[in-house]
């Protein structure tokens, strides 16, 4: 290939890549490929010209002008008051679970990957602090908000729509869900 083409094909994937991240960019470089890939699997026996193809399709299904709602699905939680965001997905991308589009992993597998990135809280557990989920409703055309009853305050729930992109208005919340959303101090009283 001459050293021209190579130039081309560069630009072209960095192209594509800014198109992508100027319409998330609240996403860290490796949550953006980590969504794509996600979506699109293994890229290592990919020619250069059917990863871009896929990548060009994922940009063109996933066009979020700055600006616009751009709402999420994903987990939650906070520690000692301090409110932590492991990871979202645009609804677009969530995973289908019969009326809801979720995010894509459990509790355990979530909280078992914070801990992994976050070594000081490796000795508390899932269920000792107030925590929640983030759900898309497509029947409903709104997000239902599982979460912790001592974090079902306007202050929290700001919080919550601010780092999900929610429109309020489109919001439900649902305080206790199964048990799932009841910390340590809910279940004692």
């Amino acid at each position: 290939m001459s050293e021209n083409n190579e130039q081309e094909r560069i630009q072209l994937f960095l192209q594509a890549l800014g198109e992508v991240w100027t319409r998330q960019p609240d996403l860290r470089f490796g949550q953006l490929m980590y969504n794509f890939f996600e979506r699109e699997g293994d890229p290592f026996y990919w020619e250069d010209d059917d990863f871009l193809w896929r990548f060009t399709e994922y940009a063109s299904k996933n066009r979020r002008w700055i600006g616009e709602p751009n709402p999420q699905v994903g987990v939650f939680s906070f520690i000692s008051g301090k409110f932590h965001h492991i990871s979202g997905v645009w609804w677009d991308y969530a995973e289908d679970s019969g009326l809801y589009g979720r995010y894509p992993i459990d509790e355990d597998e979530y909280w078992g990957k914070f801990c992994f990135d976050m070594p000081e809280y490796r000795n508390i557990k899932y269920g000792d602090f107030p925590c929640g989920r983030v759900t898309y409703n497509g029947d409903a055309d709104e997000s239902d908000v599982w979460l912790d009853k001592c974090v079902n305050d306007e202050g929290h729930r700001a919080i919550i729509c601010e780092a999900f992109h929610l429109e309020p208005q489109k919001v439900l919340w649902i305080e206790g869900g199964n048990g799932h959303y009841k910390c340590e101090k809910c279940r004692e009283s």
